[in-house]
């Protein structure tokens, strides 16, 4: 067994534990915004002086959520790409399939 298997198999492992805490912080950070949303529903039901208000918060909270959910997956999009480029520079041999040099 070469080297450079255990480093695929470090990187393996990193990925699946960092996606399975992202997984989970994805889900909890959607039950959030439908706790909120429905905090802010009730907050202002029945009262007719202050429905503009609810529904400009409401507005605001769901800008933010989406700005949130943005960073979220850009940032996993990023996670996954360095991973790739890393597994693809540890796989043995990887420079001559992908037509590139050794740098050693």
């Amino acid at each position: 067994m070469c080297a450079h298997y255990l480093g695929m198999l470090g990187l393996i492992a990193d990925i699946i534990g960092v996606l399975i805490i992202a997984y989970e912080w994805r889900r909890t950070f959607g039950h959030d915004v439908a706790r909120r949303q429905n905090e802010l529903q009730n907050a202002y039901d029945g009262i007719d002086d202050d429905a503009l208000m609810a529904k400009e918060f409401s507005k605001l909270h769901w800008t933010e959520s989406l700005r949130r959910r943005r960073l979220f997956i850009a940032g996993t999009l990023l996670l996954v790409f360095g991973f790739a480029l890393q597994f693809a520079g540890t796989w043995p041999r990887a420079y001559t399939l992908l037509g590139l040099q050794n740098c050693s």
